[in-house]
This record gives structure tokens, C-alpha cells and sequence, in this order.
């Protein structure tokens, strides 16, 4: 808010900082004037190659050489796509895109459909649930947070979880 409040941001604007995850790229960054700045100015573009990182570089997500995730198990390939802000029936269709390409070019004899993960920072069931012809199980959405939770938040989800059994272990047992 306050920060809201220095800048004059109008409502469309503080929604695309949040949506973009300004706070928690701040919250995360060794240089925090640097990060307020690129977000009030963004990012400066002088010539189209401005508009292509190349490469990306994602060493934080720890992953091999292999060019796309398989599961064994599944016997099926999994396609994962990060996304910034609600989850969007566009980006659900993006994702019956790539799924329906590995379907039909990357599948071979004896493998299983490949499943699509979105992983967003703002889920919305609804969207997934009216996008999605009935019955489609191969597409997934979740949120996702940027940081672990809290001592506190932990042990409020772990007394939910605890309530959910114990309902559960009542309806059985009757």
C-alpha cells in the first residue's frame, strides 16, 4: 500500500506489479533499488534483440540436459509451463497445444498421453474446470508460492489436514 501510495499507482497498475510478483522478486533480490526501478521504468528496449533473452538462464531450477521431463512411472512425458498472474483460458488452451504436439510427433508405441502441469501464482478452478472438455485428466493447474511457508502457516494446514482425517475416519467408521 504504501508503496502504492508513493508511486500513484492506479489500480491497473498495482495489479500489474502484483501480478508480475514485485514484491516477491523484491523481498528476494540482493539489489532492491535496482528491482524498483526496472519496474517503474521496465525494461528499456533500444533495438528488437532487446526483446530476446538468449539464453535464459534457469540454473535455479536445478534440471539435467534431457530436452523435455518423462516420467517412468507414468511412461508418459510431462510438459510443465510457469506462468505470472491468473491462470487464463488461454493459457490452458497453450497448453492443450504443446500436449496435442508431444501427442502427436514425440509419443511413441506404449507410452501414455503426456500430461500438462501449469503452475501459476493465481489458480482458478473455475477457468480450469469450464476450459477443459469433461473428463480431460491430462492437464493440471496449480499455484505456486515463491517462498516456503511459515512455522505458523504449517501448522494451521497441518490442523486442517488433521480436521479432513478425522471427519473422514467418523464417516467409515459408522
Amino acid at each position: 500500500m504504501k508503496e502504492c501510495t508513493n508511486s500513484g499507482w492506479s489500480v491497473r497498475e498495482l495489479e500489474r506489479q502484483t501480478a508480475s510478483l514485485l514484491f516477491e522478486r523484491l523481498a528476494l533480490s540482493k539489489n532492491k533499488k535496482q528491482v524498483l526501478t526496472l519496474s517503474q521504468k521496465g525494461h528499456e528496449i533500444s533495438q528488437p534483440s532487446d526483446l530476446v533473452k538468449d539464453p535464459d538462464v534457469l540454473e535455479f531450477l536445478g534440471l539435467k540436459k534431457e530436452s523435455v521431463f518423462y516420467n517412468r512411472i507414468a511412461k508418459s512425458f510431462v510438459l510443465i509451463d510457469l506462468k505470472l498472474g491468473k491462470l487464463t483460458h488461454q493459457h490452458i488452451g497453450q497448453m492443450q497445444m504443446y500436449l496435442n504436439y508431444y501427442k502427436r510427433t514425440e509419443k511413441i508405441q506404449g507410452e501414455n498421453d503426456p500430461i500438462g502441469i501449469l503452475l501459476c501464482s493465481d489458480k482458478n478452478d473455475s477457468v480450469v474446470e469450464f476450459t477443459l472438455p469433461e473428463g480431460k485428466q491430462e492437464i493440471f493447474a496449480s499455484k505456486y508460492k515463491l517462498t516456503l511457508p511459515s512455522k505458523k502457516e504449517l501448522k494451521v494446514e497441518i490442523q486442517k489436514e488433521r480436521k479432513l482425517l478425522e471427519n473422514y475416519s467418523r464417516k467409515v467408521s459408522k
